[in-house]
């Protein structure tokens, strides 16, 4: 048993004593709502012989109710005054057979046989009290009395009656028989639950009692006497309780571990002393050791020293030229933003002439145009004057056949106005003599010799017309040669105009790249400035640094000094 407790816990012993009560109350729990529901039964069953027993007495009540009404009829003297006597002998056989219905219902099932009879007693009297007021409404009271008023009437009744009290005494003793059955189990019931809770207390005074002597204070009764010899000074004692899984056996290892740990602080002495001596041996060798860092330590610093200055001087040199760069990169800047806006101007100047020159190109090509029409239009008027001349020579031959032919000249006139129509400008003066022709064709018959003096006018005429129009037309020619000339002209100016155009264009491009190369320059420069910067405040700091472990190292090593004579 020891061996059981020992392998449990204080709290698993404390667990399993709770455990015991809680199955105690566990059972006087089921015990106690056991005998609440036997309780419920007996309880229901009371309930259900009190009902009965009250419509036991209502039965009763109403058959005294339907028995008095009953007189009323036969007294009455017509069936009107006996009409409220049977309105209320009606009410009361209503109720009547209501009370019988819910009483039948209240009746268990294993007395469902004997309330039979009752029930057709009940009906047997409901019936005959309904045939009564019919008689005493219908025939008089008279009927009604001879119906009812007789000794096999009354002996029903009594016989209803007498089922009614019989039924009444069995409800009475059933209900007095089951408040003494509940008052029994009640005794009982109460008398198991008191022996089952002292039954439970008694074994749980005895469970703890059991294992508080058994489980705890013996063990540690045990262990109190092994403290108090390590307390002793004596390390070769042996400590119970090692091997148990309780508080107990954790009180007992850490027992244990305090008497090893004294062993061990024992033997840690004695070697102590023996380790004394080596370690001032070895605080000498460290002292040598130390003293070679420093100088190891002082030439090293010393390089970083050197290396710090060239450092500095070489970012001080980078600032310099990253000014200067700096400088030279916004000339060239300036340089190259006025470079590229003249750029820009010529350029515009050049699209500007190569827009102008598409102008002059196409007012040419109109104009050779307008000339080639010209010179198309005096061809034709050369040809019609040509023909004019002819005319007026022979109308010099033939001016004595003008009276004949007077009729026809108003036709040739009509032909020399179409002429003069087609030779536009040129042929006004030909309208004008058409225009004549056809005055003279109306005054035939006046003067021949005007007829041969205006013909003689119109060849002269004719013949300076001739000569105008080929004038004209040589000068149209050479309007043609000098369009075709400046259109040529103007072609290849256009084609270099073109070439300027495209070069001034590629010359802006560039001065663009220049500008943004400078641009670059100039950021180059900054960041250029920016690194030597920050190389002198790194130096800066690097020198700070350096100064800082010198320190630290200075102090580390008269720290470490100091610890090797303490441990000395």
């Amino acid at each position: 048993m020891d061996r059981i407790l020992g392998r449990m816990t204080i709290t698993i012993k404390s667990a399993l004593l709770i455990v015991i009560m809680a199955v105690v109350a566990l059972i006087i729990a089921v015990l106690s709502y056991d005998g609440l529901m036997v309780s419920e039964r007996h309880g229901e069953t009371m309930r259900n012989a009190s009902e009965r027993a009250t419509y036991g007495e209502r039965a009763n009540g109403l058959v005294m109710s339907v028995v008095s009404d009953s007189r009323g009829i036969y007294m009455s003297a017509d069936s009107a005054k006996a009409e409220k006597f049977a309105v209320t002998l009606m009410a009361a056989l209503d109720k009547l057979g209501e009370t019988m219905a819910a009483w039948e219902r209240a009746v268990p099932e294993a007395q469902r046989a004997d309330f039979v009879p009752v029930m057709a007693k009940a009906q047997e009297f409901i019936a005959f009290r309904s045939e009564l007021v019919r008689l005493g409404r219908t025939e008089g009271p008279a009927a009604a009395r001879a119906y009812g008023d007789n000794d096999a009437n009354r002996a029903n009744r009594k016989a209803f009656n007498d089922q009614l009290e019989k039924l009444a005494v069995q409800n009475a003793a059933a209900v007095e028989a089951g408040v003494d059955a509940m008052r029994d189990f009640h005794d009982g019931r109460l008398l198991l639950l008191l022996g089952v809770a002292a039954a439970g207390i008694l074994l749980g005074l005895a469970a703890a009692g059991f294992v508080a002597i058994a489980g705890i204070g013996r063990p540690l009764g045990r262990i109190s006497g092994a403290m108090e010899t390590i307390a002793a000074g004596t390390d070769d004692v042996t400590v119970p309780g090692t091997d148990r899984r309780d508080e107990v056996g954790v009180m007992a290892r850490a027992l244990e571990v305090l008497r090893g740990a004294q062993a061990t602080a024992r033997r840690l002495g004695e070697e102590r002393e023996r380790a004394q001596v080596e370690r001032l041996k070895r605080a000498e060798a460290l002292e040598r050791r130390i003293q070679g860092f420093d100088r190891e330590v002082v030439s090293i610093l010393s390089e970083v020293d050197k290396a710090i200055r060239h450092l500095q001087d070489t970012a001080s040199t980078m600032s310099g030229l990253a000014d200067d760069l700096r400088g030279r990169a916004g000339s060239s800047a300036a340089a190259a933003e006025e470079t590229s806006a003249n750029v820009q101007t010529v350029a515009a100047a050049a699209e500007e002439m190569a827009g102008t020159l598409r102008e002059i190109s196409n007012q040419v090509v109109r104009s050779t145009d307008v000339a080639a029409k010209a010179s198309a239009q005096a061809e034709g008027a050369d040809q019609t004057i040509q023909s004019l001349a002819e005319a007026a020579g022979r109308i010099g031959d033939i001016v004595r056949l003008i009276e004949d032919i007077a009729g026809q000249t108003n036709l040739l006139a009509l032909n020399a106005t179409i002429e003069a129509a087609r030779a536009g400008e040129a042929g006004k003066g030909f309208a004008v003599v058409a225009g004549e022709v056809k005055s003279l064709a109306g005054q035939t018959g006046k003067a021949t010799a005007d007829i041969a003096a205006q013909i003689s006018a119109i060849q002269a005429a004719t013949e300076r017309s001739v000569e105008a129009f080929r004038a004209i037309g040589g000068t149209i020619d050479n309007i043609n040669e000098i369009s075709t000339t400046i259109a040529s002209a103007v072609e290849e100016q256009t084609a270099a105009t073109g070439e300027i155009a495209r070069n001034v264009q590629q010359a802006a491009v560039g001065s663009q790249e220049v500008s943004t190369t400078v641009s670059q320059v100039n950021r180059a420069a900054d960041d250029t400035g920016t690194a030597a910067r920050s190389l002198a405040q790194a130096t800066d700091l690097l020198s700070a640094q350096a100064g800082r472990l010198r320190h630290d190292i200075d102090a580390f090593l008269t720290d470490m000094r100091n610890q090797s004579l303490s441990a000395a």
